[in-house]
């Protein structure tokens, strides 16, 4: 055996040592680097992972924000909306409405605060699992999947759902006067409208005139603006019209004067077909009928021919096709839009035979939630039988038609029933509410045809009353700048401020 230098022979088993040292520093060298390279991997996978599901999350949210805001649009949302969980494709997201109405405004302003978070799965486990499951347990907690997420948003509404106690789309005649004054012999002295919102006419081109007043006395009729549109604290047009308006006699009072402006679109409601769809599916809550139905209000219930029906705490609606509805009389406690669709060109009107009222009243607070909306496809009309001053609380759109008097003629003719009896000389027609139409032959008849509120013979000191029909006292109702009724307008995103929020 050779020996070394030093004459000893070689140490085979410290040799075998440090080989097997070297060995095992190489590998643990090349097992950090391992770990660190699959750590890196794992960091990137984890880093797409987080992504993917942040926005599978954000979208959730999204579909929370949506489902929220079309409650507001709908005007289902009266109080607080506490947390609802909704399932939403593979996820599902908890959605929440507060509302703060604020009645030191004029008018009163509402603000919805939605807060929506979307929660996805977490594919964390089932993405790792292949794994060794000593590498699962040192992949740092910080790598987990971000499968939540929550927006918020809030809606402050800038616009009311209708700015007009009284719209006219399209004028028939501009001879027959909208709005009147005269001398009543009975009371000795001179009475007339008295509209309390802004009047608008769009009129209707080649007829000239697109709203037309007759004023018997100074200061008669009255024409007072409530609403501030743009808040700079002064209120703006009492009435407002696009060709022209006729005025005939005297001065009328306009607080502040009329203006003329640009065509103003006709208010959109929703769509029937789709109403009663919603009511099939059981989105909303409401009943459908067909054929001419007797409605009576009693409270928080109401009665359709035998059939007594309960009001829930929130909207309803009574979708009638095929048919007319008559609404005897009643007091509203609660929410409610009744629908006459019709089918034909016979029906799809409103009679309305009696007193309708809120057991809370009009004026804006919290407690005032009563409302209710009527949408016929023709004509709303007050019929013979309604008392000589009669009250209607409401919201009444006449989607194709007129509002008008049942035997405004005195049974000369012409309207609804006209010809069957003698109409009678009434008092006051007071409206809290909107009154919205299509069509308008002018509230007054002077020897013309049409649909009207009243008939008069003549404007002398003799001969100057209404012989049979109302004149009119309408308020518009301040809280159309915060609610609705049921369904009533179709959504309307202009109406309202929005600001997104993430958290």
């Amino acid at each position: 055996m050779r020996k070394n230098i030093f004459g000893h022979l070689p140490n085979v088993k410290n040799e075998k040592g440090m080989a097997i040292a070297t060995v095992m520093i190489v590998v643990a060298i090349l097992a950090l680097l391992g770990t660190g390279l699959l750590l890196m991997s794992m960091r990137e996978m984890n880093i797409s992972l987080k992504s993917e599901s942040a926005n599978q999350a954000f979208h959730v949210a999204e579909a929370g924000i949506d489902y929220a805001t079309n409650k507001i649009l709908d005007g289902e949302i009266l109080t607080d909306y506490p947390d609802t969980t909704v399932t939403f494709g593979a996820g599902k997201f908890i959605v929440s409405i507060d509302r703060e109405v604020d009645f030191s405004q004029t008018p009163p302003q509402a603000t919805y605060s939605i807060t929506s978070t979307g929660i996805v799965e977490d594919s964390q486990a089932t993405q790792t699992s292949w794994l060794p499951s000593l590498i699962n347990k040192v992949i740092p907690v910080a790598f987990a999947a971000d499968n939540q997420k929550t927006l918020e948003v809030e809606m402050k509404q800038t616009d009311p759902f209708t700015e007009y106690v009284y719209f006219m789309d399209e004028k028939q005649d501009p001879e027959n006067y909208n709005f009147t004054s005269y001398y009543d012999k009975s009371l000795k002295d001179y009475i007339g409208d008295e509209i309390t919102g802004t009047v608008h006419a769009n009129g209707n081109v080649g007829l000239g005139y697109d709203l037309s007043i007759y004023s018997k006395k100074d200061g008669l009729p009255i024409f007072s603006g409530v609403i501030d549109k743009d808040g700079d604290g002064s209120i703006d047009e009492s009435v407002t019209y696009v060709n022209e308006i006729y005025i005939v006699g005297n001065n009328p009072t306009f607080n502040p004067p009329h203006k003329q402006v640009t065509e103003v679109a006709f208010p959109a409601t929703n769509d029937f077909s789709y109403v009663r769809q919603e009511i099939d599916e059981g989105k909303w809550n409401g009943w459908i009928y067909s054929g001419d139905v007797e409605v009576t209000l009693n409270g928080t219930s109401l009665q359709v021919d035998s059939d007594n029906l309960s009001l829930s705490d929130g909207s309803n609606v009574l979708y009638v096709e095929d048919g007319n509805v008559t609404i005897n009389e009643g007091v509203l406690d609660g929410r409610l839009t009744i629908m006459s669709a019709g089918g034909s060109s016979d029906d799809g009107d409103i009679e309305i035979d009696g007193n309708i009222t809120y057991q809370n009243g009009v004026v804006p607070s919290v407690d005032a939630n009563d409302m209710l909306g009527l949408i016929a496809n023709n004509d709303i009309v007050v019929s013979d039988d309604a008392p000589n001053d009669v009250f209607i609380d409401a919201v009444m759109l006449a989607k194709n038609g007129s509002i008008w008097y049942e035997y405004w003629s005195g049974g000369w003719g012409g309207g609804m029933g006209g010809g069957m009896g003698g109409g009678k000389s009434k008092g006051t027609i007071t409206v809290n509410g909107s009154l919205i139409q299509k069509t308008d032959y002018g509230d007054v008849w002077t020897g013309k045809g049409g649909k009207h509120f009243g008939y008069t013979w003549g404007m002398t000191d003799k001969d100057d009353k209404v012989k049979t029909g109302y004149y009119k006292k309408l308020n518009y109702d301040e809280r159309l700048h915060y609610s609705q009724p049921p369904y009533f307008f179709k959504p309307d995103r202009s109406l309202y401020e929005i600001t997104w929020r993430q958290k």
